[in-house]
């Protein structure tokens, strides 16, 4: 039976789903005062679209999950401490409150899934590292002015006069460098994204569709550690701890989609053996 197969706790659904939509409409109108950030127009407009739509009672399983999704990686990507980020916060709690009961948290111990749940983690958190610096640059640039020079004429008559110098100052310039995290870089929206929606998948409850969509989080995984190629070459600790981040998920989906998602062993068993082979290899022959 699906968990939101009874009408109330669909309605119930709805009305925390709809909640969330009121605090993300005033996050977004927010948006149009200079100092607070914000989504920008085409995400604003998009959102405003969806709590209409979620406001109105069409909203179906799928879409307040996606909505629930979207509204988490808005988060994570534009609140900063201040008053801006509270309706935001405020929205999270309510999206994730819809949903809640479609996720079994007892996956969280069971086979490949401590990969992608703490992998997802992971990558969500190393987007607030530094991931880059702009360097510093000195440069220079001339002025001009005028000098006080003797002019000769055609008869050889002498008299004092101005000639416009262009380079006759050196102003000198600075731009000073600064480091950026890995928001800052394009893609970093849908990087969160793709890191939720794995985790969803992960500790979704209702196994016949994690089956029938186990393909999506591998190919979710994979994008991720494509894009962390961007940024993978510097000294920065960002972007290694979210490449760490992507494999471990792309190790969970890739035993998922060979059918080996829960493993031999969960966690317990594995910590268990382990204890045991220690146990032998210290023991006095």
């Amino acid at each position: 039976m699906e968990p939101w197969a009874s009408q109330g706790t669909l309605k119930r659904v709805q009305t925390s789903a709809k909640k969330s939509t009121a605090w993300i409409i005033v996050a977004v109108l927010l948006n149009i005062l200079p100092w607070f950030g914000g989504p920008g127009w085409i995400w604003s407009a998009l959102l405003l679209g969806a709590a209409a739509w979620i406001r109105a009672g069409r909203a179906s399983q799928w879409q307040i999950v996606v909505w629930a999704l979207v509204v988490c990686a808005h988060t994570l990507d534009n609140t900063y401490i201040g008053l801006g980020a509270i309706p935001w916060l405020i929205g999270v709690f309510y999206a994730l409150h819809a949903v809640w009961s479609l996720f079994d948290l007892s996956k969280i111990k069971r086979g490949y899934a401590p990969y992608a749940i703490f992998g997802a983690l992971l990558c969500v958190v190393s987007l607030y590292w530094t991931w880059g610096e702009v360097p510093a640059l000195n440069s220079w640039t001339f002025m001009g002015g005028l000098d006080l020079n003797t002019h000769i004429d055609a008869n050889g008559n002498s008299s004092l006069g101005t000639d416009y110098n262009a380079t006759k100052w050196i102003m000198p310039i600075y731009y000073p460098g600064w480091k950026y995290s890995g928001h800052a870089l394009n893609g970093s929206f849908t990087a969160s994204l793709i890191a939720l929606a794995i985790l969803g998948w992960v500790l979704w409850r209702d196994e016949a569709k994690r089956h029938t969509t186990r393909i999506l989080p591998l190919s979710g995984a994979v994008l991720l550690v494509m894009w962390s190629f961007t940024a993978l070459g510097n000294i920065y600790i960002g972007p290694k701890l979210f490449f760490a981040g992507a494999l471990g998920m792309a190790f969970c989906s890739l035993m998922a989609l060979r059918g080996q998602q829960d493993g031999k062993y969960d966690v317990s068993d594995v910590t268990a053996r382990v204890k045991a082979e220690v146990g032998k290899r210290t023991a006095p022959r």
